[in-house]
């Protein structure tokens, strides 16, 4: 089965990827004595992790999302399992009683 693609997530993680290149060549340049100040470098470090809260947005919300289509089937059979767990006991208690009466009954013909 092919899997649907993801647009919105390739592009998060490519912009990440991006940003990430370009924040270890500014900190190269950086220490190598060139141009970029501090700021810039932040500034690029901030993109990427705001990215990123972004991307987890995201895929929280699509979480939420299946979470509330899947929940309520899950409830449904939930209480399925209890309602055949109620008549199952109500079963056993009615068998219970029956060898209860039937022990009874072979004491006193004893």
């Amino acid at each position: 089965m092919k899997q649907k693609i993801d647009y919105f997530d390739l592009v998060t993680k490519a912009v990440m990827w991006i940003l990430g290149i370009i924040a270890i060549y500014m900190l190269i340049l950086k220490i190598t004595g060139h141009s970029p100040t501090i700021d810039t470098i932040l500034m690029t470090v901030i993109g990427i992790l705001a990215v990123g809260l972004l991307n987890l947005y995201y895929h929280f919300g699509e979480i939420n999302n299946f979470i509330n289509r899947t929940f309520p089937r899950f409830e449904n059979n939930i209480k399925e399992s209890f309602e055949k767990a109620k008549d199952d006991s109500k079963e056993l208690k009615e068998e219970f009683k029956k060898f209860r009466e039937d022990l009874t009954n072979v004491k006193r013909k004893k």
